[in-house]
Protein backbone atom coordinates (compact mmCIF):
# COMPACT_ATOMS: atom_id res chain seq x y z
CA UNK A 1 0.00 0.00 0.00
CA UNK A 2 2.77 2.38 0.74
CA UNK A 3 4.74 1.56 -2.48
CA UNK A 4 1.17 2.42 -4.42
CA UNK A 5 0.93 5.48 -2.55
CA UNK A 6 4.29 6.51 -3.13
CA UNK A 7 4.22 6.22 -6.29
CA UNK A 8 1.25 7.90 -7.06
CA UNK A 9 2.79 11.20 -5.35
CA UNK A 10 5.72 10.48 -7.56
CA UNK A 11 3.06 10.90 -10.94
CA UNK A 12 1.35 14.00 -9.29
CA UNK A 13 4.68 15.79 -8.55
CA UNK A 14 5.91 14.77 -11.56
CA UNK A 15 2.24 16.12 -13.68
CA UNK A 16 3.15 19.77 -11.49
CA UNK A 17 6.63 20.07 -12.20
CA UNK A 18 6.21 19.09 -16.04
CA UNK A 19 3.22 21.61 -16.04
CA UNK A 20 5.62 24.17 -14.51
CA UNK A 21 8.71 23.79 -16.73
CA UNK A 22 5.97 24.32 -19.61
CA UNK A 23 4.63 27.92 -18.11
CA UNK A 24 8.34 28.26 -17.07
CA UNK A 25 9.37 28.47 -20.72
CA UNK A 26 6.19 30.91 -21.61
CA UNK A 27 7.89 32.93 -19.46
CA UNK A 28 11.29 33.14 -20.55
CA UNK A 29 9.74 33.55 -23.99
CA UNK A 30 7.36 36.40 -23.02
CA UNK A 31 7.68 38.03 -19.55
CA UNK A 32 3.98 39.03 -19.32
CA UNK A 33 2.56 36.15 -20.78
CA UNK A 34 3.32 34.26 -17.80
CA UNK A 35 1.62 36.64 -14.99
CA UNK A 36 -1.26 36.68 -17.83
CA UNK A 37 -1.64 33.03 -18.14
CA UNK A 38 -2.13 33.10 -13.87
CA UNK A 39 -4.52 35.38 -13.78
CA UNK A 40 -6.39 33.75 -16.35
CA UNK A 41 -6.67 30.78 -14.79
CA UNK A 42 -7.82 33.03 -11.37
CA UNK A 43 -10.55 34.50 -13.48
CA UNK A 44 -11.36 30.96 -14.94
CA UNK A 45 -11.80 29.75 -11.60
CA UNK A 46 -14.13 32.19 -10.47
CA UNK A 47 -16.36 31.80 -13.36
CA UNK A 48 -16.30 28.42 -13.12
CA UNK A 49 -17.43 28.35 -9.23
CA UNK A 50 -20.17 30.95 -10.37
CA UNK A 51 -21.46 28.42 -12.88
CA UNK A 52 -21.56 25.55 -10.46
CA UNK A 53 -18.70 23.21 -12.27
CA UNK A 54 -17.12 20.42 -10.41
CA UNK A 55 -13.67 20.51 -8.66
CA UNK A 56 -12.62 18.12 -10.84
CA UNK A 57 -13.62 20.39 -13.97
CA UNK A 58 -12.47 23.39 -12.48
CA UNK A 59 -8.83 21.62 -11.74
CA UNK A 60 -8.95 21.01 -15.57
CA UNK A 61 -9.92 24.68 -16.36
CA UNK A 62 -7.36 25.83 -14.15
CA UNK A 63 -4.73 23.90 -16.07
CA UNK A 64 -5.87 24.31 -19.39
CA UNK A 65 -5.63 28.19 -18.43
CA UNK A 66 -1.91 28.09 -17.33
CA UNK A 67 -1.11 26.75 -20.72
CA UNK A 68 -3.58 28.52 -22.61
CA UNK A 69 -0.84 30.31 -25.02
CA UNK A 70 2.11 27.83 -24.81
CA UNK A 71 1.50 27.67 -28.84
CA UNK A 72 3.09 31.28 -28.72
CA UNK A 73 6.27 29.67 -28.01
CA UNK A 74 6.34 28.63 -31.87
CA UNK A 75 5.47 32.47 -32.95
CA UNK A 76 8.46 34.87 -34.16
CA UNK A 77 9.81 37.84 -31.46
CA UNK A 78 9.18 40.02 -34.01
CA UNK A 79 5.70 38.64 -34.25
CA UNK A 80 4.85 37.73 -30.85
CA UNK A 81 7.08 41.25 -29.00
CA UNK A 82 6.27 43.76 -31.48
CA UNK A 83 5.82 47.05 -29.85
CA UNK A 84 2.62 47.50 -31.98
CA UNK A 85 -0.17 47.19 -34.21
CA UNK A 86 -0.16 44.38 -35.80
CA UNK A 87 0.13 43.69 -39.95
CA UNK A 88 -2.42 41.56 -41.37
CA UNK A 89 -0.08 38.90 -42.02
CA UNK A 90 1.26 39.08 -38.82
CA UNK A 91 -2.25 38.67 -36.87
CA UNK A 92 -2.60 35.35 -38.75
CA UNK A 93 0.77 34.48 -37.39
CA UNK A 94 -0.21 35.30 -34.12
CA UNK A 95 -3.96 33.16 -34.22
CA UNK A 96 -1.65 30.48 -34.99
CA UNK A 97 -0.70 29.91 -31.10
CA UNK A 98 -4.07 28.16 -30.77
CA UNK A 99 -3.51 25.32 -33.23
CA UNK A 100 0.16 25.17 -32.23
CA UNK A 101 -0.90 25.34 -28.32
CA UNK A 102 -3.12 22.16 -29.48
CA UNK A 103 -0.36 20.36 -31.31
CA UNK A 104 2.18 20.59 -28.71
CA UNK A 105 0.10 19.64 -25.73
CA UNK A 106 -2.20 17.01 -27.54
CA UNK A 107 1.09 14.89 -27.96
CA UNK A 108 1.61 15.00 -24.51
CA UNK A 109 -0.28 12.00 -23.34
CA UNK A 110 -0.80 13.48 -19.42
CA UNK A 111 -1.88 16.63 -20.94
CA UNK A 112 -3.44 15.59 -24.55
CA UNK A 113 -7.13 16.19 -22.21
CA UNK A 114 -6.59 20.17 -21.87
CA UNK A 115 -5.79 20.52 -25.78
CA UNK A 116 -8.74 20.99 -27.29
CA UNK A 117 -9.98 23.23 -24.39
CA UNK A 118 -6.52 25.37 -25.57
CA UNK A 119 -7.16 25.07 -29.26
CA UNK A 120 -11.19 26.85 -29.09
CA UNK A 121 -10.35 29.29 -26.65
CA UNK A 122 -10.48 31.90 -29.28
CA UNK A 123 -13.60 31.27 -30.74
CA UNK A 124 -16.45 33.16 -30.24
CA UNK A 125 -20.16 32.47 -29.81
CA UNK A 126 -21.61 34.12 -33.14
CA UNK A 127 -19.01 31.59 -34.98
CA UNK A 128 -16.41 34.75 -35.90
CA UNK A 129 -13.66 33.35 -34.20
CA UNK A 130 -10.77 31.23 -34.78
CA UNK A 131 -9.18 28.22 -35.73
CA UNK A 132 -12.95 26.85 -36.72
CA UNK A 133 -15.46 28.99 -36.52
CA UNK A 134 -17.12 27.29 -34.14
CA UNK A 135 -20.66 28.84 -32.52
CA UNK A 136 -22.87 28.57 -29.24
CA UNK A 137 -22.09 25.43 -27.65
CA UNK A 138 -20.20 24.14 -30.22
CA UNK A 139 -17.90 25.16 -28.29
CA UNK A 140 -16.50 23.09 -24.98
CA UNK A 141 -17.73 25.66 -21.67
CA UNK A 142 -14.02 25.41 -20.33
CA UNK A 143 -13.45 26.95 -23.71
CA UNK A 144 -15.87 29.80 -23.55
CA UNK A 145 -15.01 30.77 -19.84
CA UNK A 146 -11.76 30.92 -21.01
CA UNK A 147 -12.13 33.15 -23.73
CA UNK A 148 -13.81 35.85 -21.28
CA UNK A 149 -11.47 35.58 -18.65
CA UNK A 150 -8.35 35.96 -21.04
CA UNK A 151 -10.41 39.52 -22.74
CA UNK A 152 -10.87 40.52 -19.19
CA UNK A 153 -7.43 40.70 -18.30
CA UNK A 154 -6.25 41.52 -21.94
CA UNK A 155 -8.73 44.73 -21.19
CA UNK A 156 -8.02 45.28 -17.68
CA UNK A 157 -4.23 46.08 -18.24
CA UNK A 158 -1.65 48.29 -19.98
CA UNK A 159 -1.38 47.09 -23.70
CA UNK A 160 1.60 48.17 -25.61
CA UNK A 161 -0.19 51.68 -27.13
CA UNK A 162 -3.58 50.66 -25.70
CA UNK A 163 -4.28 51.99 -21.74
CA UNK A 164 -6.00 49.51 -19.87
CA UNK A 165 -9.89 49.94 -18.85
CA UNK A 166 -11.18 49.66 -15.11
CA UNK A 167 -13.32 46.43 -13.99
CA UNK A 168 -15.94 48.36 -14.46
CA UNK A 169 -15.62 49.36 -17.96
CA UNK A 170 -14.61 45.67 -18.81
CA UNK A 171 -17.69 44.45 -16.99
CA UNK A 172 -19.50 46.66 -19.20
CA UNK A 173 -17.50 45.08 -22.07
CA UNK A 174 -18.49 41.85 -21.60
CA UNK A 175 -22.20 42.46 -21.22
CA UNK A 176 -22.14 44.42 -24.51
CA UNK A 177 -20.06 41.58 -26.33
CA UNK A 178 -23.01 39.03 -24.75
CA UNK A 179 -24.37 36.61 -27.43
CA UNK A 180 -21.92 37.76 -29.79
CA UNK A 181 -18.20 37.55 -28.89
CA UNK A 182 -19.29 35.68 -25.86
CA UNK A 183 -21.50 32.69 -24.18
CA UNK A 184 -24.48 34.58 -22.65
CA UNK A 185 -24.39 32.22 -19.56
CA UNK A 186 -20.85 32.69 -19.41
CA UNK A 187 -21.32 36.66 -19.46
CA UNK A 188 -23.67 36.43 -16.84
CA UNK A 189 -21.16 34.29 -14.09
CA UNK A 190 -18.45 36.27 -15.30
CA UNK A 191 -20.16 39.50 -14.28
CA UNK A 192 -20.94 38.43 -11.20
CA UNK A 193 -17.78 36.92 -10.01
CA UNK A 194 -15.40 39.58 -11.61
CA UNK A 195 -17.17 42.63 -10.54
CA UNK A 196 -14.99 42.70 -7.28
CA UNK A 197 -11.51 41.81 -8.72
CA UNK A 198 -9.17 44.27 -7.80
CA UNK A 199 -6.36 44.52 -10.74
CA UNK A 200 -2.98 45.24 -9.30
CA UNK A 201 -1.59 48.73 -10.19
CA UNK A 202 1.68 47.30 -11.33
CA UNK A 203 0.01 44.82 -14.30
CA UNK A 204 1.49 46.08 -17.41
CA UNK A 205 2.51 45.03 -20.45
CA UNK A 206 4.33 47.90 -21.76
CA UNK A 207 6.16 47.84 -18.36
CA UNK A 208 7.45 44.44 -18.96
CA UNK A 209 8.47 45.36 -22.47
CA UNK A 210 10.86 48.66 -21.35
CA UNK A 211 12.11 46.32 -18.51
CA UNK A 212 13.37 43.79 -21.23
CA UNK A 213 13.81 46.04 -23.62
CA UNK A 214 17.40 44.23 -24.27
CA UNK A 215 15.32 42.01 -25.43
CA UNK A 216 13.42 44.24 -27.90
CA UNK A 217 16.37 46.24 -29.17
CA UNK A 218 15.23 45.40 -33.26
CA UNK A 219 12.60 47.34 -32.28
CA UNK A 220 13.61 49.85 -29.82
CA UNK A 221 17.22 50.54 -30.93
CA UNK A 222 18.43 52.45 -34.25
CA UNK A 223 20.47 49.44 -36.18
CA UNK A 224 23.36 51.22 -37.42
CA UNK A 225 23.78 54.01 -34.32
CA UNK A 226 22.44 52.10 -31.65
CA UNK A 227 20.56 55.07 -30.24
CA UNK A 228 16.52 54.96 -29.13
CA UNK A 229 14.24 55.75 -32.15
CA UNK A 230 11.00 57.15 -32.60
CA UNK A 231 9.16 53.76 -31.17
CA UNK A 232 10.60 53.46 -27.83
CA UNK A 233 10.01 57.08 -27.34
CA UNK A 234 6.42 56.47 -28.58
CA UNK A 235 6.11 53.31 -26.11
CA UNK A 236 7.65 55.45 -22.74
CA UNK A 237 5.14 58.32 -23.28
CA UNK A 238 1.74 56.25 -23.19
CA UNK A 239 -0.36 55.88 -20.10
CA UNK A 240 0.97 55.46 -16.93
CA UNK A 241 4.73 54.61 -18.03
CA UNK A 242 7.09 55.57 -15.08
CA UNK A 243 9.87 55.28 -17.27
CA UNK A 244 10.19 58.84 -18.23
CA UNK A 245 12.05 59.63 -14.62
CA UNK A 246 14.94 58.05 -16.04
CA UNK A 247 15.76 60.61 -18.93
CA UNK A 248 16.48 64.47 -19.16
CA UNK A 249 15.21 65.52 -22.36
CA UNK A 250 15.01 64.45 -26.34
CA UNK A 251 17.67 65.55 -28.96
CA UNK A 252 16.62 65.85 -32.36
CA UNK A 253 19.34 65.56 -34.86
CA UNK A 254 18.22 66.90 -38.58
CA UNK A 255 21.12 66.23 -40.81
CA UNK A 256 20.33 67.88 -44.64
CA UNK A 257 21.66 66.44 -48.12
CA UNK A 258 23.25 63.80 -46.57
CA UNK A 259 22.69 62.05 -50.31
CA UNK A 260 24.97 64.07 -51.59
CA UNK A 261 27.45 63.74 -48.87
CA UNK A 262 27.31 60.00 -49.40
CA UNK A 263 27.40 60.76 -53.42
CA UNK A 264 30.62 62.02 -52.51
CA UNK A 265 32.25 60.29 -49.91
CA UNK A 266 30.75 56.82 -50.56
CA UNK A 267 28.31 54.87 -48.24
CA UNK A 268 30.63 54.27 -45.02
CA UNK A 269 31.88 57.74 -44.66
CA UNK A 270 27.81 58.38 -44.55
CA UNK A 271 27.81 56.23 -42.00
CA UNK A 272 30.61 57.26 -39.70
CA UNK A 273 28.44 60.86 -40.02
CA UNK A 274 25.39 59.51 -38.93
CA UNK A 275 26.83 57.78 -36.39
Amino acid sequence: VRSIEEQKEREIQDYEDTLNLLVGLMEERDAYTAGHAERVAKYCTLIGEKMGLSDERLEILKEASRLHDIGKIAVPDTVLLKPGKLSDSEYVSIQSHVTDGYKIISKMKKYAHLAEIIEYHHEKYDGTGYPTGKRGDEVPLESSIMAVADSFDAMTTNRIYKPRKSVLDAIEEIVRCKNTQFHPLVADAAVEALRGVEIPRHISQLEDSVRHEHRLAFFFRDSLTGLYNLEYLKLITQNEANELKDFGYVSVINIKNLGAYNKAYGWEAGNVLLK
